[in-house]
């Protein structure tokens, strides 16, 4: 899910219980960066947070993967092929 703002990724408050309902699916929300000493992640390209509510993990902090599969996407709206990223 591509939101429009850092600030709306930190902002989240999920509804677990719809997100477990949905079964075992990783739900990762992401946004452009935000220029240094805006917030948690500022300075950083990309931000995002991940839920695997459906796995048992609300929210999962430090979730390589999810990186793994945003890149691609990052890559091509950004037009490099190296940025930074903070999960939030």
């Amino acid at each position: 899910v591509v939101v429009g703002s850092a600030a709306e990724v930190r902002a989240l408050r999920p509804d677990f219980r719809a997100l477990a309902a949905e079964g075992d699916v990783l739900t990762i929300v992401t946004a452009p960066g935000e220029a240094p000493g805006s917030g948690a992640g500022a300075g950083t390209d990309i931000v995002s947070r991940v839920f695997a509510t459906g796995a048992g993990i609300d929210e999962d902090p430090v979730t390589g993967s999810a990186h793994a599969v945003s890149v691609p996407y990052w890559a091509e709206r950004l037009g490099r092929t190296e940025f930074t990223a903070f999960q939030a």
